[in-house]
């Protein structure tokens, strides 16, 4: 996900602090992605997709043009479904699967 010109509201507080979201989200994934596919995440592909799909949100409301009022509820009521949702839900498949994987292979094969 990259942060562009596009997604530039012109109000320096508020860019800084979309710009760190970009860089948080960049950051999360480049670490949760690869790790996923190197231990073969059984459920990988729809993970992935699920990622994607947040990343076009984000875009999305980043794009829309709205005023800034709806633009902060749009982004909060997202990130509060991302974090229940996909952090709290998805992610902990992923953590229940990672420590069992663990346990089933050699110290230092993970």
């Amino acid at each position: 996900m990259k942060w562009t010109r596009d997604c530039r509201l012109g109000i320096n507080d508020i860019d800084s602090q979309h710009r760190l979201l970009f860089a948080i989200s960049n950051e999360l994934l480049d670490i949760e992605n690869p790790l996923e596919e190197q231990l073969e995440f059984r459920y990988l592909i729809d993970h992935l997709r699920k990622h994607k799909e947040i990343i076009q949100e984000i875009n999305d409301i980043l794009k829309s043009g709205t005023d800034l009022r709806k633009l902060k509820e749009q982004l909060e009521s997202l990130m509060f479904r991302w974090i229940k949702e996909h952090i709290c839900g998805e992610d902990k498949k992923y953590s229940k699967w990672y420590h069992q994987k663990k346990q089933s292979q050699p110290k230092d094969s993970i």
